[in-house]
């Protein structure tokens, strides 16, 4: 009776350390300041409400948790859609991810989130066309000034090698190269299907990738989506990292 007791007593510990342990580790990532921490915003949710939904099970457990519970659903049954958006922006979870949470969390909560899954993608795809516009209208500005004939002026280090330059052309003007020709350079993938050609990605990356530095290689690729993904990955999952660094506190 005794050695059952202890067991019982040994596994409720086990459990409950296995709940405090996600949370530790969401509270520790969230407060990072080295890495985007917004798309693993949904990551440590599933986990912590996966945990609660184990616990629903168990007659013991399920008294422990269950304040723990309403003060889940209090504070993150509604939350910002800029967390899905950022797991969509991070290849290694995508759409994908985006439906398993959804459909896993309408169970937890009891509820349809069709409605949720719906508002973030037209957020996203609202988003996009706002960026795109932008970036159209930057090209057709750099477009414009160098028509124009706009131009910086250039440093004094460069007097002499613009001096140069100039004198080459008016030597050279009007002589041809042999095998000279203009060759068409590739146009970046710019129009509202960017969008579209990235939600279909259908490669697999490593858990230890560079979210940052996937997005910067993929500019030419994807140069509106980036420069969204840009903006959306800086925000923070967390104020912590932020009112450490202004605290008066002394070390």
């Amino acid at each position: 009776m005794t050695f059952n007791y202890v067991l019982m007593i040994g596994f409720f510990f086990k459990k409950i350390f296995e709940l405090l342990y996600i949370f530790k580790e969401s509270t520790k990532s969230f407060s990072g300041c080295y890495y985007p921490t917004s798309p693993i915003f949904l990551p440590y949710v599933f986990q912590i409400f996966q945990k609660i939904l184990e616990f629903r099970s168990d007659l013991i457990l399920k008294t422990f948790i269950a304040d723990m519970e309403l003060k889940f659903k209090k504070y993150w049954e509604k939350f910002s859609l800029l967390y899905s958006i950022a797991a969509i922006l991070d290849p290694r979870q995508g759409t994908e991810a985006i439906d398993t949470f959804y459909t896993e969390y309408s169970d937890f909560l009891g509820s349809n989130t069709d409605a949720e899954k719906t508002s973030i993608f037209t957020t996203l795809q609202k988003l996009f066309s706002l960026y795109y516009r932008e970036h159209v209208a930057s090209r057709n500005v750099e477009r414009v000034e160098s028509q124009t004939g706009t131009q910086k002026k250039p440093g004094i280090f460069n007097v002499l090698r613009s001096a140069a330059a100039k004198k080459s052309v008016a030597t050279n003007k009007g002589k041809t190269t042999v095998g000279e020709q203009s060759t068409p350079q590739s146009k970046p993938h710019t129009n509202l299907n960017e969008l579209q050609f990235y939600l279909r990605l259908g490669e697999k990356f490593d858990d230890d990738m560079s979210l940052l530095e996937w997005w910067k290689s993929s500019s030419k690729q994807y140069p509106v989506l980036s420069a969204l993904a840009r903006d959306v990955l800086a925000v923070q999952a967390s104020i912590v990292a932020s009112e450490s660094a202004f605290s008066p506190q002394e070390e």
